[in-house]
């Protein structure tokens, strides 16, 4: 394993390590990756803003100027270490609507974004990824921040699976059991790229579960994506982790 792939796995394992990530700062220096080393270095000093970051301040903003020009992949391994929350709303309705536009989800899963607040809808990502959506909600009447993901105080996150279930198990007919398992099987293979021999171990439980300890949009995009596969046979939903 080389110096840098040994760096992002330990980021990888304890997001939260500035120690590691300042030293990786400093090899990135003596590499000539100064950009990155900077970058590093602004995302270990961004939580000294407080609990809700500022940014239009220096620091966020210079970050979010660095971070424009540097590989999502890198920062995700790298740098992932802030959250965007939901704080609240006043207009239940509208709040809806815009979470519908932003995120791309179904209303369900919007009117579920919404009672689940305060809560945390991106964890660990990128300074840039987090704040690049709340311009997006300068209209609505919901308040965002990003803070800090280690920072003590955030709200626990609510999370969520993608199950899959089927509508039909009666013995005989076109519908029948075999039917239902065949099309349970096609769905959870193609929904999460597995081939027919490793899907077939998820169906020994039942719902199967595709997807567990979710964010609500990690898990309604999932369920999204789902929905092109199912037939009158089977079919995926959100659930509340347990």
């Amino acid at each position: 394993m080389s110096d840098e792939a040994a760096f992002l796995a330990a980021l990888k394992a304890n997001p939260a390590d500035d120690t590691t990530r300042l030293v990786y700062a400093d090899w990135l220096d003596e590499h000539n990756e100064p950009v990155k080393a900077e970058y590093l270095r602004l995302v270990v000093n961004l939580p000294t803003l407080g609990d809700d970051i500022d940014l239009i301040s220096g620091k966020a903003t210079h970050a979010n100027k660095l971070g424009a020009a540097l590989p999502t992949q890198w920062k995700e391994a790298a740098a992932a270490r802030f959250d965007l929350v939901m704080l609240d709303y006043s207009d239940k309705i509208k709040s809806i609507k815009r979470i519908r536009e932003v995120f791309k989800v179904q209303l369900g899963s919007a009117i579920a974004i919404a009672h689940y607040l305060p809560n945390r809808v991106l964890t660990w990502v990128s300074i840039d990824a987090a704040g690049q959506l709340l311009p997006k909600f300068d209209d609505s009447t919901m308040r965002l921040a990003v803070r800090p993901s280690d920072r003590i105080g955030n709200p626990t996150p609510t999370l969520f699976s993608v199950v899959a279930e089927c509508y039909d198990w009666k013995e005989d007919g076109p519908g029948g059991k075999a039917s239902a398992q065949t099309d349970l099987l096609t769905l959870v293979s193609r929904a999460l790229n597995l081939p027919e021999s490793e899907a077939a171990q998820r169906l020994t439980t039942r719902p199967v579960v595709l997807l567990d300890g979710a964010s609500l949009i990690e898990a309604a995009h999932l369920e999204e994506r789902s929905q092109e596969l199912t037939t009158h046979l089977t079919s995926c939903r959100v659930t509340r982790s347990t």
